[in-house]
């Protein structure tokens, strides 16, 4: 099932239909919020900052323009997005907290409330440490301000991140796709157009055709790498699995044989927006971190008791222990592939088509990092769209 007829099928069915508009309406009330800047704000000065940090570019990139213009939503998804990522490392390190996620979905909402309240937190932090940067900049973009004003600038701030973060969650439980990545996404397709505008104007020189070379490279560039992108997000290293002949409501069930798939790009782009929003140093940071949110989000270990425990095993491989550093190995290879392709995305293919084109890297921001978060939010927000499609034929069919 194609793109357009999985879309067409969608609208056709009143509860898909009314899913999509209910998404649609979600993302365009983020977009009016992230137009809504927070009055005092020099924007002269706010554009001088933005032009000089690349790095402040990406985290504005993500909140879709909201940081540069100082708005309600100024810090986007971002404090959210570490909350919940600060909560899933401590699965790693608390034994509790791991436990606790085991106790299905009464412990998913107890960890999803304590992220919530995390979110609070590190948006009031990052909310102080905006309006401090704001205030030494040079030109200054907010004036002098007393306690109770800045005090009204980080409550406003931190209560745009905490309505992001019920819009996420609505879309997550009544539209489609996960809210928090199509709430990015709506922020970096909200935000493309105007920063292509932005430098095709720095760069026009009057010289005709040949202004347009260097877009036309970057052009071929990105459908390459969206191309590319494509297959790597959707390749997978299949391992394969058997099921060892069992008894079953009294009759004997013979072995069956599957496969179980590991992701080349298992983090996806996770690593890229947590080292960014967190560290603010270079993405490269994230290769790194990309083995150590494998670890989280797969779990050897976890993988090969769930095998044992349902007389399955994989060719050649004891189970047990055997199963989960046979699955160890094979993750790090896959992982490797993973981060470096992570790596060359967002750092390395920049700079190479800055030097192609001609078009500075500084002004990059709109490059690979957003055509891997564009595709892969897309890839997923279909596969799950697709799959309701599925379901509702087979109810269909069931009644």
């Amino acid at each position: 099932m194609n793109l357009l007829e999985a879309l067409i099928n969608a609208i056709r069915l009143p509860e898909l239909r009314n899913k999509i508009l209910f998404t649609g309406g979600i993302l365009i009330a983020f977009r009016l919020f992230a137009n809504i800047a927070i009055p005092g704000a020099k924007q002269s000065a706010l554009s001088l900052l933005f032009n000089q940090q690349a790095l402040l570019g990406l985290l504005d990139l993500f909140s879709g323009g909201g940081l540069s213009r100082f708005s309600v939503v100024a810090m986007g998804m971002n404090p959210y997005i570490n909350a919940t990522i600060i909560m899933q490392l401590m699965t790693v390190i608390s034994e509790r907290i791991k436990e606790i996620q085991k106790e299905g979905e009464m412990g998913r909402r107890r960890i999803q409330r304590w992220s919530r309240y995390l979110t609070v937190a590190l948006g009031a932090g990052q909310a102080y440490g905006f309006t401090v940067l704001f205030q030494n900049t040079n030109p200054a973009i907010l004036g002098p301000l007393d306690w109770f004003q800045r005090l009204q600038i980080i409550l406003v701030l931190t209560a745009g991140t905490v309505m992001l973060m019920w819009f996420g969650e609505l879309i997550t439980e009544y539209g489609i796709g996960n809210g928090v990545s199509l709430i990015i996404f709506a922020g970096i397709i909200g935000r493309g157009p105007q920063g292509i505008v932005s430098v095709f104007s720095a760069h026009s020189t009057g010289g005709g055709l040949a202004d347009y070379v260097p877009f036309i490279i970057f052009g071929v560039i990105a459908l390459v790498m969206t191309a590319v992108i494509i297959e790597v997000q959707q390749a997978v290293r299949k391992i394969p699995i058997q099921s060892a002949q069992r008894v079953a409501g009294g009759r004997e069930v013979g072995r069956r044989a599957s496969f179980l798939p590991l992701r080349v790009n298992h983090a996806g782009v996770i690593p890229i927006i947590f080292a960014i929003s967190v560290m603010f140093l270079p993405t490269i940071i994230a290769n790194y971190f990309t083995y150590f949110y494998k670890t989280i989000t797969f779990d050897v270990n976890d993988v090969a008791d769930n095998l044992k425990r349902y007389s399955s095993f994989i060719p050649g491989i004891r189970p047990g222990r055997p199963t989960a550093d046979y699955l160890q190995a094979v993750m790090n290879r896959v992982t490797f592939v993973g981060a470096c392709f992570l790596g060359f995305i967002t750092v390395i293919l920049p700079i190479a088509t800055a030097k192609i084109s001609g078009i500075p890297h500084q002004q990059m921001y709109l490059g690979g990092t957003a055509i891997l978060i564009v595709v892969g939010v897309a890839l997923d927000t279909m596969k799950q769209l697709q799959t309701q499609l599925v379901m509702r034929q087979y109810r269909g069919f069931i009644k």
